[in-house]
């Protein structure tokens, strides 16, 4: 007489074991998605609270109204004609929404005035990075959206501020924001200049690349606000102007 096996039956699994593996996966689906919706809610919140401190800020200044967005738009061209990637171009456009968020504390007497700042003017309107830094710090968790801010008014000979960062310490985002912001400046009305043309205003940012604004980045935006091929091409040693152009 043969022993008797000891081994257990092998396990198949049934319809039973299947039904209940898919019941397991829909409830930790629907687990997962009722935790991530308050955040997604909480976050939507959040961005409506910032755009309408956007549209405080540019409520108080009739002459920066539509600024931000006008930067975001040029940032934006001048990102996809030097291929940067969507998670690149995401920083970009929320930099540039938000960069003179810090400008809500700026006195609106110092912001309009019509007549050259005094320098104790002039350091209270250099803070505005730092402050729109801040107050982003609770809500914004990219860095570098943060660095875009605070940046975004440096120079490339590092003679800038709020930190004097020079050459490519000077974050990409930051640097693309700096051009933006100020080819926006120079052909906007302000209270303490008329707007400058088109042609005029490139002018004045070919003239700063190599010391204030990078120059491969210069002549990239240049090239696509004439409708032309982005190329890298960088500028001979072009001579900046250290005037103010924009606050």
């Amino acid at each position: 007489m043969s022993p008797t096996s000891t081994e257990p039956p092998p396990i198949t699994l049934g319809a039973a074991d299947e039904e209940t593996r898919a019941a397991r996966h829909a409830a930790r689906v629907s687990i997962e998605q009722a935790v991530r919706r308050p955040a997604l809610q909480a976050c939507a919140l959040v961005f409506a609270a910032i755009d309408s401190l956007v549209r405080a800020l540019e409520a108080r200044d009739a002459y920066t109204c539509g600024h931000s967005l006008r930067v975001r738009r040029y940032c934006l061209r001048l990102a996809e004609a030097l291929g940067l990637g969507p998670r690149q171009r995401w920083r970009i456009s929320l930099a540039a929404k938000l960069h003179d968020i810090g400008k809500v504390a700026i006195p609106r007497t110092i912001l309009n005035k019509p007549g050259p700042l005094t320098d104790e003017e002039r350091r209270v309107v250099q803070r505005h990075p730092v402050i729109g830094e801040r107050l982003l710090l609770p809500v914004i968790g990219s860095r570098a959206v943060l660095a875009a801010v605070r940046g975004h008014h440096e120079r490339l000979d590092g003679s800038g501020y709020p930190d004097g960062l020079a050459g490519s310490d000077i974050p990409l985002e930051a640097r693309i924001l700096a051009i933006g912001d100020c080819f926006d400046a120079l052909t906007s009305s302000r209270a303490y200049r008329a707007p400058l043309p088109r042609t005029d205003a490139l002018g004045v940012l070919r003239q700063a690349a190599g010391s204030q604004f990078d120059p491969v980045l210069v002549e990239t935006f240049a090239r696509v606000q004439k409708g032309l091929p982005a190329a890298d091409l960088l500028l001979a040693n072009a001579k900046a102007s250290r005037k103010d152009t924009y606050r």
